[in-house]
């Protein structure tokens, strides 16, 4: 290799990390809106942090969770690492296709573990992977983590009933009562 080849090739490399870092992010932050819709507080980690990447919250603040986000540009296996000391948050979040239409698959870590393919290459480098028909099953399950926000609830009834009532009685009662002047 020349010495011009060698700096090129360096470039190449540093470009297709920062490609999947892009990749990386822009599954993350997909991932954190859909969180978002569903009524959570979504906080994600730093980019460095090991295992969790997303640290969501009810809004009673009452339920938390944490999700690890790994994301792809197509239908392909999962890159899980060299270890699976690293798994240790509640939720694994795939996000697919995400420079196109983004597909999301939710489910457990406990679920998900037994399904780990384990790889080891000709230099015997260990590495772990999710293959499509392990996440596969679980698209779009968001019942799996829920809502973070009660969207009805019969707790606050009786207060809407008291607001109602507080908007109508004026309504309804003659203005005599309110000490209101209805002379023409």
């Amino acid at each position: 290799m020349t010495e011009i080849e060698k700096p090129l090739n360096e470039l190449r490399k540093e470009e297709e990390k920062v490609a999947n870092q892009v990749i990386g992010n822009i599954g993350l932050y997909y991932i954190c809106y859909e969180l978002c819709r569903r009524g959570w507080n979504v906080m994600p980690t730093s980019r460095n942090a090991r295992g969790i990447d997303i640290v969501i919250y009810s809004q009673d603040g009452k339920r938390k969770q944490t999700i690890q986000a790994k994301s792809v540009t197509k239908r392909s296996p999962v890159p899980i690492g060299s270890s699976l000391d690293n798994l240790f948050a509640d939720y694994l979040v795939v996000c697919r296709n995400v420079l196109k239409s983004p597909e999301l698959f939710i489910t457990s870590i406990d679920k998900i573990k037994p399904n780990i393919h384990k790889g080891t290459n000709e230099k015997g480098r260990i590495s772990y992977w999710l293959q499509q028909k392990s996440y596969e099953p679980y698209k779009d399950n968001w019942d799996e983590i829920g809502q973070g926000a009660i969207l009805f609830s019969f707790t606050y009834l009786p207060a809407s009933w008291f607001l109602l009532l507080l908007v109508l009685i004026p309504e309804l009662i003659p203005d005599r009562y309110f000490g209101r002047d209805t002379s023409p």
